[in-house]
């Protein structure tokens, strides 16, 4: 199921209602029977435990990002999609020592890219078509960039060699990833 949430931003104290896939409605529907499926966010969505549980879904423990993690096969492991119309999360933003921080991505930079190729192994080891398949690999294109800035972010040789073995990793293993990459 898919909900809207609510971002909280600490220094101002304001909540802003973010709906990004406004388009669904309640109605329950097969999800490669939707035009436009945004990438989706961990705020945004809840899934029945069976499909967890059936499908063997662990979500990686003492790594960071691993939100995204969980987007992806709630997607993956899902057939159909509802909407529920009211906020269920508050995605608190601006903290000091947040993981999406600079200082928190400059600490964290390696779990995003365990995160990353975590996720090309898996999309890559199925076959998707669909709003699905474009959801998931906007999924892995925002998972791929994000590690590779925080690669950068570092400014070391580390740094730089880990962000040109991720794109090297992604032309050697997901030629479909590497392509939908170049297009955007």
């Amino acid at each position: 199921m898919l909900s809207p949430y609510l971002r909280h931003y600490f220094q101002s104290e304001i909540d802003e209602l973010v709906d990004r896939n406004k388009h669904i409605f309640k109605t329950k529907i097969d999800i490669n029977s939707l035009k436009n499926l945004d990438e989706l966010h961990m705020h945004e969505i809840t899934i029945k435990t069976d499909i967890a549980k059936t499908n063997g879904i662990h979500i990686t423990e003492k790594c960071f990002y691993t939100d995204t993690e969980f987007a992806f096969y709630s997607l993956m492991f899902s057939n159909t999609i509802s909407k529920f119309d009211k906020p269920i999360y508050r995605y608190y933003i601006g903290e000091e020592g947040q993981s999406v921080s600079v200082l928190g991505r400059k600490k964290h930079w390696k779990d995003s890219g365990k995160m990353s190729r975590k996720l090309i192994q898996d999309y890559t080891n199925n076959i998707f078509n669909g709003a699905k398949d474009e959801s998931l690999l906007d999924t892995l294109i925002t998972s791929v960039c994000f590690h590779i800035e925080n690669c950068l972010l570092i400014n070391s040789a580390e740094g730089k060699k880990e962000a040109t073995d991720t794109i090297d990793f992604i032309k050697s293993n997901c030629k479909k990833l590497e392509s939908s990459i170049i297009k955007k």
